[in-house]
């Protein structure tokens, strides 16, 4: 399982240990990085206008998070210093987007922030007690539904620039039912990556790998988390839209 991630496969055997990971250590850095997302979401919320004014700054916001999030995934050595602006980036994003919601329907962010949290103890119970068990076959499964997603997301978004409201892009949001079945999904396979992550975690504690793969994991737990947030917020807000026509 050392290759889940494709950090892990460029680790050297004679690599120099000075201090060993640990589950604590993985689940510390994690805190840190969703406390850090929160309070630059606050911070956002009361500058969003000069965010959203300044086509630049969110430019800057949207790339730093992604940039960041593929190097600190990517470099060891990198990644401390990518998670904390991969947690200030998102947490931008996030907290415009959480305040929009929230203005269109009230109590939606927390009951988002619940059900997260609930997904996330769920799979952690299923995969420690090893209800779910992280394969190569489970790996590959998921690596195939992930490019599936991109190609999909990636089609939609060209045909929308190339035809806005086109007819296919608008019977899509006029089926309730394909809409939430499609939101569904996405959260239900960031539901199933976080047993990745966990299994990731697993492998650096075991393996005793530096420390400073601590921030790897902890990072990888942070987009996942912020997937998951970020579909269950469409999928309440797509149940609430539909529930009052």
């Amino acid at each position: 399982m050392a290759k889940l991630n494709p950090v892990f496969t460029g680790i050297k055997v004679n690599e120099e240990i000075h201090e060993a990971a640990s589950v604590k250590g993985v689940a510390l850095k994690t805190t840190i990085l969703l406390a850090i997302a929160v309070l630059s979401g606050f911070l956002a919320i009361n500058y969003g206008s000069v965010i959203y004014e300044n086509i630049v700054i969110y430019l800057a916001v949207l790339f730093g998070a992604l940039i960041c999030g593929i190097v600190g995934q990517t470099n060891p050595n990198a990644a401390k210093v990518c998670s904390v602006i991969y947690a200030i980036c998102e947490g931008i994003l996030l907290g415009l987007v959480s305040f929009i919601f929230e203005g269109i329907v009230s109590g939606i962010v927390l009951s988002a922030v619940l059900v997260t949290a609930t997904i996330f103890g769920v799979m952690l119970l299923l995969y420690s007690t090893n209800i779910i068990k992280v394969n190569k076959r489970f790996v590959k499964v998921m690596s195939a539904i992930g490019i599936a997603i991109i190609l999909v997301s990636l089609f939609t978004l060209l045909s929308n620039l190339i035809a806005p409201n086109n007819a296919m892009i608008t019977a899509y949001y006029q089926n309730p039912g394909l809409m939430i079945l499609v939101s569904g999904i996405l959260l239900v396979y960031g539901a199933f990556m976080l047993a990745i992550d966990f299994e990731q975690v697993n492998t650096i504690v075991k393996h005793g790998f530096d420390k400073k793969y601590e921030w790897t994991a902890a990072l990888g737990l942070m987009v996942t988390i912020v997937w998951i947030y970020v579909e269950v917020l469409r999928l309440l807000a797509i149940i609430s839209r539909f529930s009052r026509d």
